[in-house]
């Protein structure tokens, strides 16, 4: 078995979880990055105002970029798709402060880092409840100088595509050996940095699973295959080559073996 893909330990700092609690809305944060954030950061027209965001397409509401105290962050407002949206387009039923999204993804991304797997630093989520609704944002920390997958294999011979897909299969099974299921695996969750490490985002879906549980047993192929079934959407609208859906197909044929 290949040696665990981590993050760089130069960057990696243990997050400290602090909460700060209003009247109708609370805010999760890392308080060794941030000093008590204000409910205005989870909101674009705050950092336009201050002319510190960029606007960066993705997703179902996109993500901005914006500069905060601590940093670059990406800022995610979770939004809803499909039919539901037409009822209420950020609005989600408040079934308690902890089972709010992005309190989740939060502390699953504070899990995650923990354990030193490559994905984002989760500074502060925003849950902010109007009865029996909520909206809710999450900031992280931007990757810096990095691309989706497909875009990176657009750059490289052969050869490097097939060090990237190996990395990229070694990162999805840290993932599940630590228990989590990502069901949203795409190439556009799949991030490659500058020094072609590999990042893993997006986990508004992800759970912990029971590494005993059949959910577990069955989390693995089912990543594997909600990343060949991108790979192939991405080749049918001309955003990636043949010859690497072949081999990312061959690649996890032989994982199976």
């Amino acid at each position: 078995m290949s040696a665990p893909v981590t993050c760089n330990s130069s960057e990696y700092r243990p997050v400290q979880a602090a909460l700060n609690r209003q009247q109708h809305l609370r805010i999760l944060y890392d308080a060794d990055q941030l000093q008590r954030p204000v409910p205005g950061w989870f909101e674009v027209d705050y950092w336009e105002h201050l002319q510190a965001v960029v606007h960066i397409s993705g997703g179902r509401g996109g993500v901005c970029r914006v500069q905060t105290p601590s940093g670059a962050a990406a800022l995610k407002r979770y939004l809803r798709g499909g039919q539901m949206s037409r009822i209420s387009r950020d609005r989600y039923l408040f079934t308690g402060w902890e089972r709010c999204r992005s309190f989740r993804e939060w502390r699953l991304l504070a899990h995650m880092r923990d354990l030193q797997l490559p994905v984002p630093q989760p500074l502060a989520a925003l849950c902010s409840r109007s009865g029996r609704r909520y909206q809710a944002a999450l900031l992280t920390r931007w990757i810096d100088n990095a691309v989706p997958l497909h875009q990176r294999l657009e750059q490289v011979s052969d050869a490097q595509a097939d060090g990237l897909f190996s990395l990229v299969l070694q990162t999805i099974a840290d993932l599940h050996a630590a228990g989590v299921y990502h069901p949203d695996l795409n190439f556009g969750n799949v991030l490659i940095d500058a020094s072609d490490s590999v990042w893993l985002i997006d986990f508004d879906r992800a759970r912990l699973l029971d590494q005993a549980s059949r959910r577990h047993r069955l989390a693995l192929p089912s990543m594997h295959a909600r990343l060949l079934r991108s790979a192939r959407r991405l080749q049918q609208g001309a955003r990636l080559q043949p010859q690497h859906v072949l081999r990312l197909q061959e690649l996890l044929v032989k994982q199976q073996d």
